[in-house]
């Protein structure tokens, strides 16, 4: 599996982004949760939960790679 992020090869293991559907490394990971919205990412996924929303995004847009936008 490769990161959804940094296209690292996760070998052995990867997690799920809490702001997305993002397959993501341990790197990434730990990244994302010294996020400034991190503790509210979390709070705002338990709330959808409880209300039966389980496709919850926080923030869909959250890690992608920016493309590149100059014009060759």
């Amino acid at each position: 599996m490769q990161c959804d992020r940094c296209d690292a090869i996760c070998e052995k293991e990867f997690y799920y982004s809490w702001f997305n559907a993002d397959r993501i490394c341990k790197k990434c990971r730990s990244l994302e949760e010294g996020d400034e919205n991190y503790a509210a990412c979390r709070a705002a996924e338990h709330e959808a939960v409880l209300r039966g929303d389980y496709n919850f995004s926080f923030s869909a847009n959250y890690g992608k790679k920016k493309k590149d936008s100059s014009n060759d």
